[in-house]
């Protein structure tokens, strides 16, 4: 039996920050070269990641619009033109957009760390890896090592 045959879909526990990692890699990998096996396993773990990528990224938004301040709209006006802003009013815009930032990215760093069950993870194997890493010049190997843990063998 093949390896590429072997490949089972399983359920895994990921953290949010490495399965969108994960799913934003490997979307845009160049596949071509894989044998067909190991191209579904890759399409597959990217259909199984693809939902809490989803879920992130509308969580992103969500906050991103749920936490302005009242008046943010027209700090975001005032921003466009900062040249031409007074020290005291390019301080206040700084210091709004920056407070308003923070909230954000606490909000957001929560989720990032929260596990997620992924169910229909396809198993990519070290052999597709190591195609994938000589077909895709811009995959780093920090990015390479990710995919590895969380679809790998």
């Amino acid at each position: 039996m093949k390896k590429t045959e072997k490949k089972q879909a399983g359920t895994k526990t990921v953290k949010t920050s490495d399965a969108v990692a994960v799913y934003n890699a490997i979307k845009g990998l160049r596949i071509m070269k894989l044998e067909k096996g190991d191209m579904f396993a890759v399409l597959r773990a990217a259909n199984a990641l693809k939902p809490v990528a989803a879920a992130f990224e509308d969580f992103v938004k969500d906050a991103q619009e749920r936490l302005k301040p009242e008046g943010f709209d027209s700090v975001v006006e005032k921003s466009q033109r900062f040249d031409s802003l007074t020290e005291d009013e390019k301080r206040e815009v700084n210091r709004v957009a920056q407070a308003y930032q923070k909230d954000v990215d606490e909000c957001v760093r929560e989720e990032l760390e929260r596990d997620r069950e992924v169910a229909g993870l396809s198993t990519i194997t070290d052999d597709a890896l190591a195609v994938i890493a000589s077909d895709n010049d811009s995959l780093d190997v920090q990015t390479l090592v990710l995919i590895q843990q969380v679809c790998g063998e």
